[in-house]
C-alpha cells in the first residue's frame, strides 16, 4: 500500500531546513489542542478524480487541492513560514505525485492568532 499523498507532503515540508528553522511542528491533519505555535497543518480540501486528458487525448492524473495553514506568533513570523512552505513545495514530486503547483495564499488573522493559508494543486495517482 502506498503512503498517502498528504503524508508524503507533510514529510517533505517537515524535512525542509527553512521551515524547520521556524518550526519543527508540521502536521497532516489536526494536531492536538495543546500544540504550540508556530506550526503548519496540512489538509486535503478537494479531489477531482475524473481523469484529465493531455493534449493528445490520453487520460492523465487526478487533481488534488491542499490547504496548508501556517500559524505564527506574529504576522511577520507567519508570513516567513508561509513563504518557506511555498518554497518547500515548489517542484514537489513523489511516488504518487507528478506535479505540484502553488495556487495562492491568503491571511486569516484574528485577535489572538496569525494564520496564512497556502493553497497548492497536485496532479498524481488516485
Amino acid at each position: 500500500m502506498s503512503i498517502l499523498i498528504s503524508q508524503q507532503l507533510a514529510a517533505h515540508i517537515a524535512a525542509d531546513s527553512t521551515v524547520t528553522a521556524i518550526t519543527p511542528r508540521v502536521y497532516n491533519g489536526e494536531p492536538t489542542d495543546d500544540t504550540l505555535i508556530p506550526l503548519v497543518i496540512i489538509n486535503r480540501t478537494e479531489l477531482d478524480s475524473s481523469p484529465f486528458r493531455d493534449t493528445d487525448g490520453n487520460k492523465t492524473k487526478a487533481r488534488y487541492t491542499y490547504s496548508i495553514d501556517c500559524y505564527g506568533r506574529t504576522a511577520q513570523q507567519t508570513e516567513e513560514l508561509a513563504d518557506a512552505v511555498v518554497d518547500a513545495v515548489d517542484g514537489f514530486t513523489s511516488e504518487n505525485v507528478d506535479e505540484c503547483f502553488y495556487d495562492r495564499d491568503y491571511r486569516n488573522d484574528s485577535d489572538d492568532e496569525y494564520r496564512t493559508t497556502v493553497e497548492i494543486v497536485l496532479y498524481g495517482d488516485r
